[in-house]
């Protein structure tokens, strides 16, 4: 028995000044290292498809493929160039941001991240120790936990930041 799992997450958030900035961006130099693949080109997506998700059909013919390796360079070094470029349109340093609300992949990879930008992990919501990587839920899962924790107060400057497949990345900064 195969078992196909989609893991996702959304979060609505309404026009407002307190959205300072955001700064998104592809590289596509690197677009086969982080894929989604079919083998069968005659087997398209579709409703049943998606729906059997836990069908043989599904796991058999759409696939996701990673250079863990390749995604771990692009990652380490993509993560902060984001946060420094979506500051610099604000003329915002590092330290001004209470939180960082990063892509759960990988701990060495937020860790890199604190590093590059000159920042204690203190200032990073990290929940991978909890629930692994829920690949593009990750952030808002965080971003949930940590609202309804307290740890979040109104007021805080948070820094969303990301990366994902065809090696894509962005970050956001908005006032809580």
């Amino acid at each position: 028995m195969y078992t196909f799992w989609w893991r996702s997450a959304a979060c609505v958030i309404e026009g407002s000044e307190k959205l300072y900035t955001s700064h998104l961006g592809a590289d596509g130099n690197g677009a086969g290292y982080l894929v989604a693949r079919q083998k069968n080109t005659e087997t398209r997506w579709s409703e049943k498809t998606v729906k059997d998700y836990d069908g043989f059909e599904a796991t058999r013919d759409h696939y996701l493929l990673q250079d863990g390796k390749e995604v771990y360079k692009f990652a380490t070094k993509i993560l902060s160039t984001a946060v420094i470029e979506a500051l610099n349109k604000v003329d915002m340093t590092p330290e001004q941001v209470d939180w960082y609300i990063p892509h759960q992949a990988n701990l060495r990879i937020i860790q890199t991240a604190a590093n590059n930008l000159g920042i204690s992990m203190d200032k990073f919501i990290v929940t991978l120790d909890r629930y692994g990587n829920t690949s593009s839920a990750s952030i808002p899962i965080a971003f949930d936990e940590a609202s309804r924790s307290g740890k979040i107060k109104k007021g805080d400057i948070i820094c969303f930041v990301g990366f994902g497949a065809g090696l894509t990345y962005g970050a956001a900064i908005m006032e809580y």
